[in-house]
């Protein structure tokens, strides 16, 4: 009997991190800040398209995210090779900064865009990234 005990014991670990590798909900969740995996991620996780088509609209914006004094400019990942509709549409940052933000968004051909009043909280191993939908709405006329 203490033979099996020993083979369950050794067993019901290994069936637990299986379970996890093929679940993987709620598996790993941290017991503590000495626990964190080495990760980091950002405040803000801005999806932009284009109003009207709904395709990616990110490339060729110029992006702000202000905190108080605090002001960054977030990078769109472009690739010049490629038309907007098939360049990738989020725009991430800062990273590791809880606050209250005010983001900006202006491209050319568009309208600009802003929102105010975003709250980021710093969870237990990092900030809890806010996603937000950006639908850029072409500007009518010349610009």
């Amino acid at each position: 009997m203490k033979r099996e005990k020993t083979r369950l014991h050794h067993f019901v670990p290994a069936a637990a991190v299986l379970a996890c590798l093929l679940l993987g909900a709620g598996c790993f969740d941290s017991g503590g800040p000495g626990d964190c995996p080495a990760q980091v991620l950002p405040a803000l996780s801005l999806k932009v398209l284009d109003a009207e088509t709904l395709l990616p609209a990110a490339c060729g914006a110029r992006v702000w995210a202000m905190d108080g004094d605090f002001v960054a400019e977030l990078e769109p990942y472009c690739d010049g090779a490629l038309p907007d509709s098939l360049q990738y549409p989020f725009v991430a940052g800062p990273e590791e900064r809880a606050g209250t933000y005010t983001v900006l968004i202006a491209k050319d051909g568009y309208e600009p865009w802003s929102r105010a009043g975003i709250v980021v909280k710093d969870g237990v191993c990092n900030v809890e990234t806010v996603n937000i939908e950006v639908l850029l709405v072409r500007a009518v006329g010349p610009r």
